[in-house]
């Protein structure tokens, strides 16, 4: 099985210990952290029981080293200060924007 985690603003400094902390996993097949494209791709097999909980319990440790990092509602990561993140990004990515985009084709 394939697992995109995306992580806005990962820095090319430490792709290599993503690729290394998430590849000793236990069935965890291969890793690839890409920073221009903000996500960490993970093949896994499915049938080695609590995979997905491990994936999911190293990258919290992972996000929680990434010092002012914070969240919108759960869905997109990002460092720095709130304010200046741009409200009609933040509607989209929260699902109030999208509307206007599937009409428009164009971000605002």
């Amino acid at each position: 099985m394939e697992k995109k985690i995306y992580v806005v603003g990962m820095e090319e400094s430490i792709e290599g210990n993503i690729n290394t902390a998430v590849a000793v996993v236990q069935g965890v097949t291969s890793c690839v952290a890409n920073t221009s494209k903000c996500q960490v791709l993970v093949n896994f097999d499915e049938s080695v029981a609590g995979i997905e909980a491990a994936i999911d319990a190293r990258n919290e440790k992972l996000l929680a080293e990434i010092k002012g990092l914070q969240s919108i509602d759960g869905r997109s990561y990002f460092v720095g200060k709130a304010e200046k993140f741009a409200k009609g990004c933040r509607s989209c990515l929260t699902g109030t924007g999208l509307t206007a985009i599937r009409k428009t084709n164009k971000c605002n």
